[in-house]
């Protein structure tokens, strides 16, 4: 919904544009659009990095086996070196890390700043108090570990990623975990979001609904609660953006066909500048 709120033509490309671009088959430029979808700048890629290895950590503590030591830089160190050498555009290679500063050719200066924040903010999980009472959890209590799910809302599927969330004793908790550099406002959008999946999944009113925001970069937590009118509110966001979004489409919502020329591209420059579809949108505006 934000890629299509600040370019439309974006939207298209990493919703539509695609579509099909792993395939042999497919025409050059749509591999391209797919390829380019995979792309990340070096900061969101901190926050793949961290989210995974935490995830790994209590996906194994779930399961009740043993945590082998992971090293952060050495991760690194190896997803950085894959991109470089554009991995990613082999074969089958897709999924592999990708980052827009080696696609786009971008000077960086700040790698070792980069991978030193990463392990920053992995040392400060393996040292808070989430990372002993996750760790005690019983099978039965946790919900979900960065599991990819969806519900519906005005007949369309929305996909949600909890990065952790289990049981206590009269409700629910939602971990989130934030490495951004910079410390931000909670996203009331965001946060409503969770609560109505929740609800859809596990009937779980809001008042049992906790959402513990985690700053990795500071160590610092801020618990949030999710009033009903901020669901109540959200939820009719969602859904007069999901009635623009399909009175975009050149079809039904069933067939769902999009056509890139009813895709306007924004007229903001500088979004341009940092877009990673670039290199297949030739109506962007001048710099």
């Amino acid at each position: 919904m934000k890629n299509f709120e600040e370019c439309r033509r974006m939207y298209w490309f990493g919703a539509y544009g695609m579509w099909d671009g792993w395939d042999a088959r497919a025409d050059a430029r749509t591999k391209e659009i797919y390829i380019l979808s995979k792309l990340k700048n070096r900061w969101m890629w901190v926050g793949e990095v961290v989210h995974n290895a935490v995830a790994e950590l209590l996906e194994t503590y779930r399961a009740g086996g043993t945590v082998a030591e992971i090293d952060i830089r050495e991760r690194m160190r190896v997803q950085w070196k894959s991109s470089r050498d554009e991995v990613y555009r082999q074969p089958r290679k897709a999924k592999t890390t990708a980052l827009i500063e080696h696609d786009y050719n971008i000077e960086v200066d700040d790698w070792k700043e980069v991978a030193l924040h990463a392990e920053t903010c992995f040392q400060n999980f393996l040292q808070s108090s989430y990372h002993n009472d996750l760790k005690e959890l019983t099978r039965d209590q946790w919900l979900g570990i960065e599991e990819l799910d969806s519900f519906f809302l005005d007949e369309s599927r929305v996909f949600v990623k909890l990065d952790a969330v289990h049981r206590t004793s009269d409700g629910i908790r939602i971990v989130d975990w934030k490495t951004g550099r910079k410390e931000s406002e909670s996203d009331p959008f965001q946060l409503a979001v969770y609560a109505l999946y929740a609800n859809d999944a596990w009937r779980i009113p809001p008042d049992k609904i906790e959402v513990h925001e985690v700053n990795l970069t500071r160590g610092k937590v801020y618990n949030r609660m999710i009033s009903a009118p901020e669901i109540e509110k959200t939820q009719g966001e969602m859904i007069a953006s999901i009635r623009e979004m399909k009175a975009q489409l050149a079809s039904s919502p069933e067939e769902n066909i999009a056509q890139e020329k009813d895709y306007p591209v924004t007229e903001d420059a500088f979004r341009c500048r940092n877009c990673r579809f670039q290199k297949v949108c030739t109506d962007r505006p001048a710099s």
